[in-house]
C-alpha cells in the first residue's frame, strides 16, 4: 500500500494570479537502516559559530552583532549534527563568504572545520558530505 500526499504552496501575486512556490509528495515511509541507538549524527550536537562578515564595515557589523545577540563578535547555536547542514543552507551560510557580498550575506561561520569534522565523524547517518558550501565532495 503506497501513502501519497501531494501539495502546492501558492502566494497572492498583484492581479489575483498566483506563483507556485514548491511542490512535495509524501510517500508511505520505508523503515530506516540505520540503528537509532548507534545513529551518532542525531545524538551528538555540534555548536555553530556565527560572526558578521568580514568584509561589513563596523557601523553594520554592530548591528549584525546586536540583531543576532554576539557576544565578543561571536553568536553559538547548537543543534544536532544532522540537522546541522539544513540549519547552515537556513541560514545561508552554505556560500563561499569570498564570493558573496556583505549585504546578501550578514553572517558567516566561523568554525566550518569544527562542524564539518562532527559530520565527518556522524558518518553516513547524515546523509552526503558537502565541500561546505552545498557541492559534494568527490572522496
Amino acid at each position: 500500500m503506497q501513502l501519497t500526499f501531494s501539495c502546492t504552496l501558492r502566494i497572492p501575486m498583484a492581479v489575483g494570479n498566483c506563483a507556485t512556490l514548491r511542490r512535495f509528495q509524501y510517500k508511505e515511509a520505508k523503515p530506516s537502516e540505520i540503528d537509532p541507538v548507534t545513529d551518532m549524527g542525531w545524538h551528538r550536537e555540534v555548536t555553530l559559530k556565527l560572526s558578521p562578515h568580514p568584509a561589513m564595515e563596523a557601523a553594520a557589523r554592530r548591528a549584525v552583532e546586536l540583531d543576532y545577540g554576539m557576544v565578543n563578535g561571536v553568536a553559538e547555536v547548537k543543534t544536532r549534527v544532522c540537522l546541522s547542514y539544513y540549519l547552515e543552507r537556513q541560514l545561508g551560510l552554505d556560500l563561499d563568504p569570498s564570493q558573496v557580498k556583505p549585504g546578501r550575506q550578514q553572517i558567516v561561520l566561523v568554525n566550518r572545520k569544527e562542524v564539518e569534522a562532527a559530520r565527518k565523524q556522524a558518518g553516513d547517518s547524515c546523509g552526503q558530505p558537502t565541500d561546505g558550501f552545498g557541492q559534494q565532495q568527490d572522496d
